[in-house]
């Protein structure tokens, strides 16, 4: 279970997974964490979340919301 604790060392074997097995494209469906910045700048081009948010943009809780504020 990732939590707030560790979420570093969550999204760090996440991308250590990415980069030993060549992964190009990953998926998240349901994932419901939000991501940190760091790991959708590592990730930019390379990473879908279906979810209700417009990622790299609007991550987290409200991504209507910030998207209509913009």
């Amino acid at each position: 279970k990732v939590t707030k604790d560790n979420k570093p060392q969550a999204e760090a074997q996440l991308l250590e997974l990415v980069e030993q097995t060549g992964t190009e494209l990953v998926v998240l469906a349901r994932y419901m964490q939000v991501l940190s910045d760091a790991l959708c700048r590592k990730m930019s081009g390379r990473i879908i979340n279906i979810h209700h948010s417009f990622l790299p943009s609007f991550k987290g809780a409200n991504p209507y919301k910030q998207a209509y504020e913009r």
